[in-house]
Parts: C-alpha cells; structure tokens; sequence
C-alpha cells in the first residue's frame, strides 16, 4: 500500500464529508508533509496522539474539496530537474529531495530537484 496516497485520501475524504479531527497512522515521513500542509494553511493542527496514531484537525468550513493529484506513484515514479520545476500561483508542489521534502519554491530557489509527490492545485 501507498501510505502517502493513504493520507492524501483521509484528508480529502475528510474534507469532503466535513468531519474533523480525523485519525491517521503516522511515520516521520507523514509528519513532514503534514508540517508543510500546516505551512501553507491546507490544515489547521495536527498533533501525535499515541505512539502510532497522529490527530489531523482540518479547516472543513472554508475548503469544500481539497484538489489534490498524487504524481509519482509506486508504479511509477516522476522525477523533475531544478530548471523544470513549475510553480503554481495559487496551490503547492510538494518534491522529496535530497534536503528532505520541499516545496517547489523551495527547491528551485536552492536549485535541487527531485522526486514530485504530489500537488493541490486550486
């Protein structure tokens, strides 16, 4: 099983039937782009409940669907140079580089690229 894809599809199922908070199962990797969602405001809070479990509280009044499209996959995974990087006006690009997991802003303004999880687009 894909467990980044697991948690992309709590949150938007999550947002799509406005419950909150809601209960996932957690790893170092699930908690770093949990800290860039908060980041940039796709989130509210989330904070580690037990030693598997992480609570994830989401703002579900303002958002009616989270746009979000999962890139690379197991089956295939995307990999995109620094120079390539696209930057979206409205929404994020979340890369896993060398550095650790990135925004695409990030990446390209220290020129790494990497591997292109994910994107919510608005």
């Amino acid at each position: 099983m894909d467990k980044v894809a697991n948690l992309l599809i709590s949150i938007k199922n999550a947002y799509r039937s406005s419950k909150t908070p809601i209960l996932v199962k957690t790893s170092k990797y699930k908690l770093e782009i949990l800290k860039i969602l908060k980041k940039y405001k796709y989130i509210i809070d989330f904070k580690k409940v037990e030693d598997s479990n992480v609570e994830i509280v989401l703002d579900t009044e303002n958002r009616i669907d989270m746009p979000i499209k999962r890139d690379s996959k197991p089956g295939r995974r995307l990999y995109i140079r620094s120079k390539d990087i696209y930057l979206p006006r409205k929404g994020i690009i979340i890369l896993s580089t060398s550095k650790g997991l990135k925004e695409s802003r990030e990446a390209k303004k220290e020129k790494i690229g990497g591997e292109k999880l994910f994107s919510i687009i608005e």
